[in-house]
């Protein structure tokens, strides 16, 4: 009798790491699913063209006229902790693969009254990195951004050539 109410006793943390360990497992692939979903939509946008001269004006970043190179626009906020993720390894974004390097262009989609905030997290991952703001979420909006971070890849001549959505 006394065996069984320690066998019921040893059984419980087993149980709760069992159902903590299949809750981690389900969360991974939602997320997974949610990500493959969003980037699945949004190859709507892939060949279409964002004017240079109108994106440097939204994000108050003249050489983007001036100066056209192939960039990436990643799409962030202070409150998204797959955005912060992303930020710590922000420099090996511009180099992925066949695309080669690019101009990185972070840009925030925060309210402006969360300004500083986000301007001291982009200098605490970035240092000496510009920073850029989406006023009035315009880009988000245009490229129906559901999910963050968003990187949108762009030629020099501003057609969208790749969009990856969350951590990945």
């Amino acid at each position: 009798m006394n065996d069984l109410k320690t066998s019921k006793w040893l059984l419980l943390p087993f149980s709760l790491l069992v159902g903590l360990a299949l809750m981690i497992a389900l969360v991974a692939y939602s997320q997974n699913y949610l990500s493959d979903y969003l980037i699945q939509n949004s190859k709507d946008h892939i060949g279409q063209k964002i004017d240079p001269a109108k994106l440097s004006e939204l994000l108050g970043m003249a050489e983007i006229a001036a100066q056209p190179a192939p960039s990436v626009l990643i799409l962030w906020s202070v409150t998204c902790a797959p955005c912060l993720e992303k930020l710590k390894n922000l420099p090996d974004v511009g180099l992925e693969g066949a695309l080669g390097s690019r101009r990185l262009i972070p840009v925030n989609t925060d309210p402006a009254t969360s300004h500083a905030e986000a301007q001291a997290v982009l200098e605490k991952y970035l240092p000496g990195q510009a920073f850029y703001h989406d006023r009035g979420k315009t880009l988000v909006t245009e490229l129906e951004v559901d999910y963050l971070p968003t990187n949108v890849y762009i030629t020099a001549e501003g057609v969208i050539e790749k969009i990856t959505v969350g951590e990945r």
